[in-house]
């Protein structure tokens, strides 16, 4: 298992969910977009298509200036890139760039999408 990633996944949602104000988390936010315009680039655009994993779309915010945190977003056990899509412009409206990944099989075990997330980086 790779222990580094997993690492540096809690840090990220511990530092972010911990500077955040509670009543930012609510139901009703969920569905509202940030405040940043966002747009996306996907392999037929030229961006990489790596071998470890399948079909990917990069979802950024174009009105934002200086450093970005970024993270790669790949689906649950037999699940299509399509059920993690919805998160890419949410968060990129919120100042994130975010990149979703499919998997070379619905099936690919914990390791493979563990390879396809470092792959994507």
């Amino acid at each position: 298992m790779n222990y580094k990633l997993l690492l540096i996944l809690f840090n990220f949602f511990v530092i972010n969910i911990s500077s955040q104000n509670c009543d930012d988390i609510l139901m009703d936010n969920i569905y509202n977009p940030g405040p940043y315009n966002y747009a996306t680039i996907l392999e037929s655009d030229g961006m990489r298509d790596g071998p470890d994993y399948f079909g990917a779309t990069l979802y950024y915010p174009v009105d934002y200036e200086g450093y970005l945190p970024s993270l790669i977003l790949v689906p649950g056990f037999v699940s299509p890139e399509s059920t993690v899509s919805e998160w890419g412009p949410y968060l990129a409206s919120h100042g994130y760039i975010v990149m979703t990944i499919g998997t070379n099989t619905l099936t690919d075990l914990p390791q493979d999408r563990a390879n396809a997330l470092l792959d994507a980086r």
